[in-house]
């Protein structure tokens, strides 16, 4: 078995970090809102001198990758995985899972995934990279027992519900066994004039690629999903 490469990973990380530039984004400008790796704002407190730090100086984002730096290079995989800003989380775990142990790979995989608000649609990691990951894991880490013991039990044929809120990928790897997750999901973001569906399909177990006890979440194989249907 082999160990995490501590380095490596604290290496992939600080080229997260540097591939991304901080720049605001184009849709909600004038709030110095930003999507990077570690910020969400170009403006970062500076509690060493009660002030604000601005990223689009260059000098301050040296000042911060410093910090940032000092913190990873002081830090294990699940607490780098918690530095990492949320949208970037499973682009994160792609990019460091060559180099992770087994154990490591399995935990960092499932936190990753449901702390990340969207990973369904995650621009740099595809359902089909995803799902090559979920593949990848070993079941004793990825789950906790309360969760194996779940996933041993289900039955060969499983009936599933996807909820899709307004805007969000009709097709996915979450899918849930209770109806009831699934319409919250599909009522989320939905408002007078946008509605969210509810999807049913059945898969057979062999096709589960995990359980997370969190909202009843079934992640699957999408390609081995059979009769889906909108309700």
């Amino acid at each position: 078995m082999r160990d995490t490469d501590l380095e490596a990973v604290r290496l992939i990380t600080m080229n997260l970090f540097d591939i991304v530039p901080f720049e605001e984004e184009k849709e909600i400008k004038g709030l110095g809102i930003c999507s990077h790796p570690f910020a969400t704002s170009l403006f970062i407190p500076d509690r060493s001198n009660n002030s604000l730090i601005d990223l689009r100086n260059p000098e301050h984002a040296k000042q911060y990758r410093m910090w940032i730096e000092e913190v990873i290079n002081n830090s294990s995989p699940s607490r780098i995985l918690y530095r990492v800003e949320k949208a970037y989380r499973m682009t994160w775990f792609r990019l460091v899972s060559p180099y992770l142990s087994d154990a490591d790979y399995g935990t960092l995989l499932k936190d990753s995934w449901i702390t990340e608000e969207d990973p369904n649609q995650d621009k740099n990691v595809s359902q089909k990279m995803a799902i090559n990951l979920f593949k990848a894991a070993k079941k004793e880490f990825l789950m906790d027992e309360e969760e194996r013991a779940v996933y041993e039990n289900l039955p060969d044929e499983i009936t599933l519900y996807r909820g899709v809120s307004v805007g969000r990928s009709r097709m996915g790897l979450s899918w849930t066994n209770n109806p009831d997750v699934a319409v919250w999901y599909k009522k989320r973001f939905e408002e007078e004039g946008k509605n969210g569906i509810v999807l049913k399909a059945t898969i057979e177990k062999k096709n589960v690629l995990a359980y997370f006890e969190q909202d009843n979440e079934i992640i699957v194989d999408t390609k081995h999903l059979k009769d889906v249907t909108e309700i």
